[in-house]
Protein backbone atom coordinates (compact mmCIF):
# COMPACT_ATOMS: atom_id res chain seq x y z
CA UNK A 1 0.00 0.00 0.00
CA UNK A 2 2.79 2.24 0.96
CA UNK A 3 4.54 1.81 -2.61
CA UNK A 4 1.25 2.62 -4.08
CA UNK A 5 0.45 5.67 -2.59
CA UNK A 6 4.46 7.14 -3.11
CA UNK A 7 3.75 6.42 -6.68
CA UNK A 8 0.42 7.98 -6.82
CA UNK A 9 1.95 10.93 -5.08
CA UNK A 10 5.04 11.26 -7.09
CA UNK A 11 2.68 11.41 -10.10
CA UNK A 12 0.55 14.36 -9.04
CA UNK A 13 3.83 16.23 -8.09
CA UNK A 14 5.94 15.29 -10.72
CA UNK A 15 8.61 13.73 -8.45
CA UNK A 16 10.54 11.82 -10.81
CA UNK A 17 14.12 12.65 -11.30
CA UNK A 18 17.36 11.64 -13.43
CA UNK A 19 19.49 9.97 -10.80
CA UNK A 20 22.99 8.66 -11.14
CA UNK A 21 24.66 5.49 -10.43
CA UNK A 22 27.56 6.57 -8.27
CA UNK A 23 28.64 2.92 -7.10
CA UNK A 24 28.13 -0.61 -6.79
CA UNK A 25 27.00 -2.22 -3.36
CA UNK A 26 29.34 -5.73 -3.79
CA UNK A 27 28.83 -6.40 0.29
CA UNK A 28 25.76 -8.55 0.78
CA UNK A 29 25.83 -11.79 0.16
CA UNK A 30 22.93 -11.48 -2.25
CA UNK A 31 23.29 -10.02 -5.96
CA UNK A 32 25.23 -6.54 -6.13
CA UNK A 33 23.07 -3.43 -6.37
CA UNK A 34 23.14 -0.49 -7.64
CA UNK A 35 23.61 2.85 -5.12
CA UNK A 36 21.64 5.68 -6.80
CA UNK A 37 22.35 9.72 -6.03
CA UNK A 38 19.56 12.45 -7.26
CA UNK A 39 19.07 15.77 -6.12
CA UNK A 40 15.49 16.87 -5.11
CA UNK A 41 13.80 20.12 -6.22
CA UNK A 42 15.60 22.00 -3.46
CA UNK A 43 18.89 20.91 -4.51
CA UNK A 44 18.99 18.54 -1.86
CA UNK A 45 21.17 15.74 -2.41
CA UNK A 46 19.74 12.19 -1.59
CA UNK A 47 21.60 8.70 -1.74
CA UNK A 48 20.24 5.05 -1.59
CA UNK A 49 21.26 1.51 -2.56
CA UNK A 50 17.99 0.72 -4.92
CA UNK A 51 17.02 -3.20 -3.57
CA UNK A 52 16.77 -4.37 -7.52
CA UNK A 53 20.39 -5.77 -9.16
CA UNK A 54 22.29 -4.22 -11.35
CA UNK A 55 21.75 -4.78 -15.32
CA UNK A 56 23.39 -3.41 -18.32
CA UNK A 57 22.64 0.29 -17.40
CA UNK A 58 23.27 0.09 -13.57
CA UNK A 59 25.97 -1.89 -13.47
CA UNK A 60 27.95 1.60 -15.18
CA UNK A 61 28.95 3.83 -12.67
CA UNK A 62 28.15 7.22 -13.59
CA UNK A 63 24.76 5.99 -15.84
CA UNK A 64 21.79 7.82 -15.37
CA UNK A 65 18.81 6.34 -14.01
CA UNK A 66 15.20 7.80 -13.55
CA UNK A 67 13.96 7.47 -9.71
CA UNK A 68 10.51 8.53 -8.03
CA UNK A 69 10.34 9.80 -4.82
CA UNK A 70 7.79 11.68 -2.36
CA UNK A 71 8.92 15.10 -1.84
CA UNK A 72 7.45 14.82 1.52
CA UNK A 73 10.09 11.77 2.40
CA UNK A 74 12.75 11.50 -0.06
CA UNK A 75 14.68 8.86 1.88
CA UNK A 76 11.96 6.44 0.15
CA UNK A 77 13.34 6.81 -3.35
CA UNK A 78 13.13 4.01 -5.55
CA UNK A 79 14.20 3.36 -9.12
CA UNK A 80 11.26 3.68 -12.32
CA UNK A 81 10.67 1.05 -14.27
CA UNK A 82 12.32 -2.76 -14.78
CA UNK A 83 8.83 -3.96 -13.73
CA UNK A 84 9.80 -7.72 -14.81
CA UNK A 85 12.89 -7.44 -12.44
CA UNK A 86 10.46 -6.30 -9.42
CA UNK A 87 8.23 -8.69 -10.28
CA UNK A 88 10.91 -11.84 -9.66
CA UNK A 89 12.06 -10.15 -7.42
CA UNK A 90 9.11 -9.99 -5.44
CA UNK A 91 8.78 -14.22 -6.34
CA UNK A 92 11.55 -15.35 -5.55
CA UNK A 93 11.35 -13.66 -2.10
CA UNK A 94 8.08 -15.32 -1.55
CA UNK A 95 9.50 -18.31 -2.75
CA UNK A 96 12.10 -18.37 -0.31
CA UNK A 97 9.64 -17.72 2.36
CA UNK A 98 7.52 -20.72 1.50
CA UNK A 99 10.25 -22.93 1.31
CA UNK A 100 11.52 -21.86 4.82
CA UNK A 101 7.82 -22.42 6.16
CA UNK A 102 7.68 -25.61 4.94
CA UNK A 103 11.27 -26.80 6.64
CA UNK A 104 9.99 -25.12 9.85
CA UNK A 105 6.63 -27.14 9.75
CA UNK A 106 7.40 -30.34 8.24
CA UNK A 107 9.04 -32.12 11.30
CA UNK A 108 5.86 -31.40 13.31
CA UNK A 109 3.80 -32.84 10.47
CA UNK A 110 5.73 -35.94 9.52
CA UNK A 111 6.20 -37.08 13.29
CA UNK A 112 2.15 -37.06 13.66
Amino acid sequence: MEQNWTAFWARVSDAFHQALVIGIDKSSDGPDTPIIEFADRLGKTWRFYSHLPVNRTTGNVGAAVEVIYDPLHPKRAREVGRPLMKAVHLVVWYAVVAGLMVLAFLPGLISN
